[in-house]
């Protein structure tokens, strides 16, 4: 969960701007926006806030669904505090496993001190009855440390099995802090961090582009379908997009109908040939409305593209791109508009 410390007079100062903001987009100030727009105004979650600014720009729709994936992806964190959990898990197992093993170490410690003197027992022994009586005293020592042997053997095999467990819970955590559940492409937080991740890296002579693609008149087909069949019509293009992206490329749900690709090594023709090839395909897309003769079938994309240039941030290269799409939106839409067209 994402963390506010700031002080009260702080707090009081993102109060003042939330609610007016909520006011002007007739939008109730419950927990879930009331939230978003706090996180928004007090620009912890810059990726937020470029979606927040077009919502309150109208060039995106919004509403309670769109608010739950915001809300989700960027202040609830759940995967994270899954991560958290089993990592908490495996401190406990690692400190139990620890002194066991201690315990073991001291058992075998004093193993060896009461052996050594049952040893010279034996050898001081001067008749059957002394002799029994060390031998006997060894081979209780030797019974005693096989039980502590036992016992830790069945720890450590606990905590193997218990380990085990984890780290496959630990493996569907983290695939669930990168994914986005419906679509099944990395979700916006894992897109900039991997948008980061490769400028950083990024040889002197590699291309980077990046494509975003917004489903035109979305909100008319929750409305006039219902919400499950826009999930379907997601469920759809993140196929898709999967399906037609080559090794190397990283496909994500930006936020609500709107995707966001990295190509890498690819340059700004490239990268127009490919986003085109995407939105025809888009557009040959049929999806059938259950529990009835309807078919949608007129569905249309528009593409901003923007490439990498020296100096760049992800931030940066980003803007471009969603500058392009905005563009592209302004043209009549189900078009493709690089950083050329931008004023």
């Amino acid at each position: 969960m994402l963390e506010f410390p700031e002080a009260l007079p702080q707090a009081v100062a993102y109060l003042k701007d939330v609610l007016p903001a909520l006011n002007q987009l007739r939008l109730p100030p419950n927990p879930l926006h009331f939230a978003l727009w706090y996180t928004h105004i007090s620009g912890r979650r810059p990726e937020l806030s470029a979606v927040l600014e077009k919502v309150e720009k109208s060039l995106v729709p919004y509403d309670d669904a769109i608010a739950q994936i915001l809300f989700h992806d960027h202040i609830c964190l759940t995967g994270g505090a899954d991560i958290e959990k089993a990592a908490a898990k495996f401190h406990l197992i690692a400190a139990a496993l620890h002194e066991n093993l201690q315990h073991s170490i001291d058992s075998s410690s004093h193993l060896d001190q009461n052996i050594s003197s049952s040893c010279q027992s034996l050898q001081a022994a001067i008749n059957s009855e002394d002799f029994a009586i060390a031998v006997s005293d060894i081979i209780a020592q030797l019974e005693t440390f096989n039980t502590t042997n036992r016992e830790c053997r069945r720890t450590m095999q606990n905590a193997s099995e218990e380990i085990s467990q984890l780290k496959i819970e630990l493996e569907r955590a983290q695939k669930s802090a990168n994914i986005d559940e419906l679509t099944r492409l990395y979700n916006r937080t894992t897109f900039y961090r991997e948008l980061n991740r490769r400028i950083e890296k990024r040889a002197a002579t590699q291309k980077l582009c990046v494509v975003l693609c917004d489903l035109d008149y979305f909100k008319s087909i929750n409305d006039n379908f219902g919400h499950l069949v826009g999930d379907r019509v997601l469920q759809r293009i993140g196929a898709l997009l999967l399906e037609k992206s080559r090794e190397g490329t990283l496909a994500a749900r930006y936020g609500g109908e709107e995707f966001a690709l990295i190509l890498p090594d690819t340059n700004l023709a490239e990268a127009t040939l490919f986003a085109e090839r995407l939105r025809s395909a888009i557009n040959k897309l049929r999806v059938k409305v259950r529990n009835s003769d309807a078919e949608l079938n007129e569905l249309t994309a528009s593409f901003g593209i923007a490439c990498w240039r020296d100096g760049d941030s992800a931030e940066t290269l980003f803007e471009r791109a969603d500058k392009a799409l905005y563009v592209a939106k302004e043209a009549g839409r189900n078009t493709t508009m690089t950083e050329v067209s931008i004023k």
